[in-house]
């Protein structure tokens, strides 16, 4: 499967995806320290940046990258005509729908750590007042609120191997988004796959001791579930119509 992932890597390098991925990451934090920076509209402390940033990367970047990035995976192969030949290849389809859904998942991991990086330097440029104990929570919340965004990945594929097409996949992510902006502050908005890492971000941020069992048990069954109803899903496909 190995072989796999490093072909996805290079569908992906040799795309626009990478580009406006980074981008789209970038644009939030930059923005938000250019505000705090020329503005004395918030306090400047670590807490109310963060939290300015989180509806950014925990809500909105939080649902349209992953899923973004899931559907594109499985598009561009309908798209250029590639689906069947990968079909036809020497790799099973749990590997070929495993192999897409890891790489995803890395990328994602990889553009939130860089991202929690990003958001650390930009704080100390704007003058943030910084303890050690700063900086590790700050990036932790970052980027385990990104590594939690990954529960919308296998889901995205799935939904993209149902109809075959970009934009119905995209609309139902959009909608999903804006439907549960209104449950970011109910105490179960772990339920809802789109708010999962909403959850997590205010758990990391309550100074209290917060059980994390119930999402972390609802961010394994999403996960998996929609990984293994991806891989039904394309083992019953019939590309040679």
């Amino acid at each position: 499967m190995g072989k796999l992932i490093v072909s996805e890597f290079r569908k992906f390098k040799g795309s626009y995806v990478n580009t406006v991925a980074l981008a789209a990451m970038l644009f939030p934090t930059l923005f938000t320290a250019a505000v705090y920076y020329f503005t004395d509209s918030f306090e400047p402390t670590w807490q109310n940046y963060i939290n300015s940033l989180h509806l950014f990367y925990g809500v909105f970047l939080g649902s349209f990258v992953p899923s973004f990035l899931g559907i594109f995976t499985v598009y561009t192969e309908f798209k250029n005509g590639t689906m069947k030949n990968m079909v036809a290849s020497p790799f099973s389809r749990l590997q070929i729908i495993l192999a897409k859904i890891v790489y995803v998942a890395i990328f994602v991991v990889a553009l939130y750590l860089g991202v929690g990086v990003i958001v650390l330097l930009s704080g100390l440029m704007i003058g943030l007042p910084t303890v050690a104990a700063d900086i590790w929570r700050v990036f932790g919340l970052v980027s385990i609120t990104g590594f939690t965004t990954v529960v919308l990945v296998p889901m995205m594929i799935f939904f993209t191997l149902v109809f075959r097409n970009f934009t119905t996949p995209i609309v139902i992510a959009f909608l999903g988004t804006v439907v549960g902006i209104p449950m970011i502050n109910l105490g179960k908005s772990y339920l809802y796959p789109w708010m999962l890492p909403s959850n997590f971000f205010f758990r990391l941020s309550n100074p209290g001791e917060v059980s994390f069992a119930a999402p972390l048990v609802i961010f394994a069954v999403l996960t998996l579930g929609f990984a293994a109803l991806s891989l039904l899903r394309f083992r019953k496909m019939d590309f040679d119509r």
